[in-house]
């Protein structure tokens, strides 16, 4: 059983940036589960999701017009705060849709927001992942704490504010 920090919930109409965003966390050493990257083809699907969200420490949820058709990312995203996981959910592409079931039980999370054709688009990339960093690092420090009685260093990188990431392109 794989241990993860962040399980991605996403529609495959948003496999880009889901491949995106995994890539700059796992650059930053933090470990993803995404079913179209983590799963094996013979491995019953439904048991290798339910195992992942078990392991993961948090959900990041990409809600676009897709994300909300989807009675799979529906399940995935409460089962995951039926297992006490942390949920992050970010906006895709400037789609809002407060009447949606996902947002009524999101409804007091902190929304993100990624719009790859905004002029901002790479700063609330960078917003993104350092929130996901920083729940992260909360989570590695709450679970190491509770081990051994002591708050450890992280050992998850980050960007700080200002600094830019010559090595990732603008989508």
């Amino acid at each position: 059983m794989k241990k993860y920090d962040v399980f991605i919930c996403y529609s495959r109409h948003d496999a880009e940036t889901a491949l995106k965003i995994c890539d700059r966390l796992e650059r930053a050493h933090v470990t993803v589960f995404s079913d179209a990257f983590s799963l094996i083809g013979s491995e019953d699907f439904a048991y290798g999701i339910t195992d992942a969200i078990i392991n993961s420490q948090c959900l990041l949820y990409l809600h676009s017009e897709y994300s909300i058709q989807s009675n799979w990312i529906r399940k995935e995203i409460e089962y995951a705060i039926k297992k006490g996981l942390q949920v992050i959910p970010v906006n895709l592409n400037g789609f809002r849709s407060d009447d949606t079931y996902i947002r009524k039980i999101l409804y007091n999370r902190m929304w993100l927001d990624y719009d790859r054709a905004a002029s901002d688009c790479n700063e609330q990339f960078e917003m993104l992942v350092n929130h996901v960093l920083s729940a992260v690092n909360q989570n590695r420090i709450s679970r190491d704490s509770s081990k051994k009685g002591a708050q450890n260093p992280s050992d998850v990188d980050s960007i700080p504010p200002g600094k830019k990431n010559t090595s990732m392109s603008s989508v």
